[in-house]
């Protein structure tokens, strides 16, 4: 555990709260043993290779990544925040 992280309890429930993780994305060739080129994307955390995708996989994953953020917006709208006023959320 990092110097970042602590643990808490939510609804009873045990969650570590840590720094959130990161991906960055970079052109990447895989190359497998017998030296086989796969052009395509890399996810990296750090100087980490987390995964590689052809573009066909990567435009998939983009589409699900996608419909899933329009999920949580449309969840979260509907929501009322804990700030407003029964008057705001009319």
């Amino acid at each position: 555990m990092s110097p970042q992280d602590r643990i808490a309890r939510r609804n009873g429930t045990t969650v570590l709260i840590a720094k959130r993780p990161r991906l960055r994305v970079r052109w990447w060739v895989w190359k497998d043993r017998e030296r086989n080129e796969t052009p395509g994307i890399g996810l990296f955390r750090g100087q980490d290779l987390q995964a590689h995708m052809t573009p066909e996989e990567a435009r998939t994953m983009a589409d699900t990544l996608h419909d899933m953020a329009d999920h949580i917006e449309a969840a979260t709208q509907a929501t009322p925040t804990p700030t407003q006023t029964p008057n705001e959320r009319n």
